[in-house]
């Protein structure tokens, strides 16, 4: 999904909506390929 669809569905400002797909990246929730961003695969691993 690239940014500029994310902030239309998410229905907020360019800026937030940068931060929001930012913090789901470093949480490894998606992965930024080229200019858009992916869903990473879910970890086998049980959460502690």
């Amino acid at each position: 999904i690239t940014l500029a669809r994310f902030r239309d569905l998410a229905g907020c400002g360019r800026r937030d909506a940068q931060l929001l797909l930012e913090r789901l990246d470093a949480d490894g929730v998606t992965r930024r390929v080229g200019e858009g961003r992916v869903l990473r695969r879910r970890s086998s691993a049980p959460a502690s």
